[in-house]
């Protein structure tokens, strides 16, 4: 790999790290194995850049999709703040969405699991158990999910999302994530041992992201045909069968790697062709699927309680600030278009959370606070925003 595209950033602890470390912990038994698998990638087909995005837990997962918009200023949140009420030393971020977006939420509007600009850029989390953030007071602390909307509404480009993984503290639990753009360009963001570990450009040369550090994922898939090994690469549908002696391994990654290669050989459309990886990549435990097409700007979606495939255009919405945010239930049915959606209210937001962590007490109380009072800051978040109007 191109060690000039591997940053190590090494920062120091504080009390501050003990507070998210005692959250992430009772957040791994809130989650337990519910936390430990999702999955994106990236593929080029017949012109088109394609990425994608499995959602996986062994429970049903409620969510939100956002049409978010252009034109409204917001500021930085820790978790601290957010799920605790209380204060960090850390300088505050200030901002104005540049982008409009559309995102896939488990939380509600602005903590986002994964979506799409208007640029075409496409952002991602995945559970990874080794993850640990940084530790840095003289920077801007930013909820991963926050996290995630403030790089929607601000950039463009994988470079411009590596380097904000550089000028901010990201806090939450264990995630890292996969960043893509129109252009093709990806990365993978990862936190081991407290450093940040940022793997893009040459040093990437597969684009595609699970639940083990990229390094890791790579020097596996060294044992297989096709990159380096003699392990067959058996693809679902294959009749060949492992040899039950043989460890089980996750395959998720070799195997979108081994359809990203045969893509042009597939007359599938290139969403289509999309939706054929994120299939191989699912289980049992799958419960929502999404692709972009971050060159037409088109997202495709679909759950395990709502398994027909919806379609969505950006060019079917305004995502100018001079109306509010628009919000869908994921699992929605029937024919789901622009106007499916509801004008952004604060009551349907904080439904929208309760859905999600009502059975987290425990994850608040151990830290001195209340489920209603977190329910109250993180829902009530988006009644801080302040839409500025469109110059005439």
């Amino acid at each position: 790999m191109n060690n000039s595209n591997i940053v190590r950033v090494i920062a120091a602890t504080s009390r501050v790290s003990g507070l998210i470390l005692a959250a992430g912990l009772c957040l791994a038994l809130a989650f337990g194995r519910d936390a430990l698998a999702c999955s994106s990638f990236l593929v080029e087909k017949s012109g088109t850049i394609i990425a994608g995005r499995n959602l996986d837990s062994t429970k049903f997962t409620p969510g939100v999709v956002v049409i978010n918009k252009r034109g409204v200023r917001k500021e930085s949140r820790s978790w601290n703040e957010l799920a605790y009420g209380q204060k960090v030393p850390n300088p505050s971020k200030t901002w104005v969405s540049k982008f409009g977006s559309i995102t896939f939420n488990t939380f509600c509007r602005d903590f986002v699991d994964g979506g799409m600009n208007e640029a075409g850029l496409f952002i991602q989390e995945m559970s990874l158990v080794e993850n640990k953030y940084p530790e840095d007071a003289t920077k801007p602390r930013f909820f991963m999910m926050l996290w995630m909307q403030y790089v929607l509404d601000s950039f463009e480009s994988v470079d411009q999302v590596v380097e904000s993984a550089r000028e901010v503290v990201i806090d939450g639990w264990n995630w890292h994530f996969f960043a893509a753009d129109a252009a093709g360009n990806t990365a993978a963001i990862e936190f081991i041992d407290g450093e940040a570990v940022l793997t893009y450009g040459e040093a990437m040369p597969i684009s595609v992201l699970c639940n083990e550090t990229y390094a890791t994922e790579i020097e596996r898939m060294q044992k297989y045909e096709g990159f380096g090994g003699k392990l067959p690469v058996i693809l679902k549908g294959d009749p060949r069968t492992r040899d039950p002696d043989e460890p089980v391994e996750d395959e998720r990654f070799v195997n979108a790697a081994t359809l990203a290669r045969m893509s042009q050989d597939s007359p599938l459309p290139p969403l289509e062709y999309g939706m054929k990886i994120l299939d191989e990549m699912a289980w049992e435990g799958t419960q929502w699927s999404y692709v972009c097409d971050l060159t037409n700007k088109k997202v495709r979606f679909r759950t395990k309680d709502s398994p027909e495939l919806k379609e969505l255009s950006f060019a079917a919405f305004d995502f100018g600030p001079d109306s509010p945010a628009r919000m869908l239930d994921i699992h929605a049915t029937g024919d789901i278009g622009s106007g499916s959606f509801t004008d952004y209210s604060l009551e349907m937001n904080r439904a929208s959370l309760e859905k999600k962590i009502s059975g987290w007490e425990s994850v608040f109380t151990s830290n001195g606070a209340t489920l209603e009072g977190a329910l109250d800051r993180i829902s009530g978040y988006s009644e801080t925003t302040t839409l500025v109007p469109a110059s005439k």
